[in-house]
């Protein structure tokens, strides 16, 4: 899950790493940078789990701009969201490489 904020002052990445690090669900964390803000590895036993972590990760409030997620199913199956995080119109269900660890060398993870 990708992440955008609304404001960039030290204050509002406190709070959101703050909050972030208290999440069961959020497994692994990565500041970076060029136009996203953070990187999130999300964990749910299905995709209704998922949208209900996701809507509640809304109601926090917590400075969230604008998400955008990839997801992957345990069978490999996965799908793509839009920059609101809603599925798609007609995007359809794709076939998504399995997860890289590369994904830890942009930032410090929290």
């Amino acid at each position: 899950m990708e992440v955008t904020l609304a404001n960039h002052r030290q204050a509002d990445f406190d709070r959101f790493e703050r909050v972030i690090s208290g999440l069961d669900a959020v497994v692994a964390c990565w500041s970076v940078g060029g136009g996203v803000d953070y990187v999130l590895k999300v964990t749910a036993p299905d995709i209704d789990s998922y949208q209900r972590f996701v809507d509640g990760l809304l109601d926090r409030e917590i400075g969230i701009e604008r998400y955008f997620h990839l997801y992957r199913h345990q069978d490999g199956e996965g799908g793509v969201g839009t920059a609101s995080g809603r599925p798609a119109a007609g995007s359809g269900v794709r076939r998504l490489p399995a997860y890289s660890e590369k994904l830890s060398s942009p930032g410090p993870r929290i």
